[in-house]
């Protein structure tokens, strides 16, 4: 079945597309945002010999140099394409659409996943990330309680303040730590982060949060105002899963901007 790819008009008043790149870098990106082989997540296999089929670039020029040129964009590891801003451009405010991402990063190898991680692609997405680790926990059949360094690789990504690892990760080996006790930890973690004291940046380290098992606490939300989004002053709406500008003649374009760039008012 074929898919569909939306590319937003503003790519080409991007300052990096049309200062760093020349035409046949920007026909390349284009290309790997648009090939068959793409998915929800951004990261896809595809040998360079079918890249260079495709596009008629020579193979060799591929790896050594078309790359290279797109960095920090997009790289290629082991066969595999990665676009490490792709995610910036999905509704992740979706479950559907997490649970795709994630479904997508654990088809990957963990080490192309875990290299992409470290050149900023999915760079706090907690979300995903979350459901990243807890799948493969499961594929690799480390879910036992006696894994403690890899439920702590769980609780390190979600947690927003990321000092002193290495006393943390001691702390949490102190942990007499169960399976219902870590999903609590993790349950009551997403609620920390949505509390009025860490809205407004109150978070201890790591370290104090584990030692005084705060995950007990009883927390107070963070007041959240209602508000509408909009794009340029045009109210945005969702219909179908989709979103939608409603321009001043009236008339409904779909939106295919960034999230950063609505805003809620």
């Amino acid at each position: 079945m074929a898919k569909e790819r939306i590319i937003n008009t503003k790519f080409w008043n991007d300052t990096w597309i049309r200062e760093a790149l020349n035409a046949l870098d920007r026909y390349f990106f284009i290309y790997l945002l648009t090939n068959d082989k793409t998915n929800i997540s951004g990261i896809y296999e595809i040998p360079s010999s079918t890249i260079a089929i495709e596009t008629g670039i020579d193979k060799d020029e591929i790896i050594n140099t078309m790359f290279s040129k797109l960095k920090p964009k997009a790289y290629y590891k082991s066969g595999w394409v990665i676009i490490t801003n792709f995610l910036t451009h999905q509704h992740l405010e979706s479950d559907n659409v997490i649970k795709g991402i994630v479904r997508e990063l654990k088809n990957a190898p963990n080490e192309v996943v875990l290299y992409a991680k470290e050149m900023g692609y999915g760079k706090g997405i907690d979300r995903v990330w979350e459901g990243y680790h807890i799948l493969n926990l499961t594929k690799l059949n480390l879910t036992k309680p006696t894994d403690m360094s890899d439920k702590f690789e769980v609780f390190w990504d979600l947690y927003p303040t990321k000092v002193a690892k290495k006393k943390s990760l001691q702390a949490w080996t102190k942990i007499k730590l169960t399976e219902n006790l870590f999903q609590q930890i993790i349950q009551s973690l997403k609620a920390h982060k949505e509390s009025d004291r860490w809205s407004r940046g109150i978070i201890p380290h790591p370290t104090t949060w584990i030692n005084q098992e705060r995950w007990d606490e009883v927390l107070q939300k963070a007041k959240v105002e209602e508000k509408k989004p909009y794009y340029k002053g045009d109210p945005i709406v969702v219909k179908n899963g989709r979103r939608y500008v409603i321009a001043k003649s009236g008339e409904w374009l779909q939106y295919a901007g960034k999230e950063s760039e609505i805003e809620y008012k």
